[in-house]
């Protein structure tokens, strides 16, 4: 069984979305919206950082889910700057 903090969700996912929207604003890059992609970026952050197993603190692969949702949300950042 998975069981998950829904209010440490909620902040995590808030928080991380809010970063990013401060982000694009701060630095505006393009003309695409990347909305739709911090936000679900943010709440499986979210999700998988306060997911626990039944019995277990343990849950395999949060560390590379963690880099790949963080890459996801910073590429058009990442291409930018290769780019230029």
């Amino acid at each position: 069984m998975l069981h998950y903090d829904v209010r440490w969700w909620g902040l995590i996912t808030f928080g991380v979305y809010a970063a990013m929207w401060f982000v694009e604003r701060l630095v505006p890059i393009s003309g695409t919206a990347m909305d739709v992609v911090y936000i679900a970026c943010a709440a499986y952050l979210g999700y998988i950082w306060t997911i626990k197993y039944k019995g277990s603190e343990f849950v395999p692969f949060t560390y590379m889910e963690t880099i790949f949702c963080l890459i996801a949300m910073l590429s058009n950042y990442l291409v930018f700057f290769v780019v230029r």
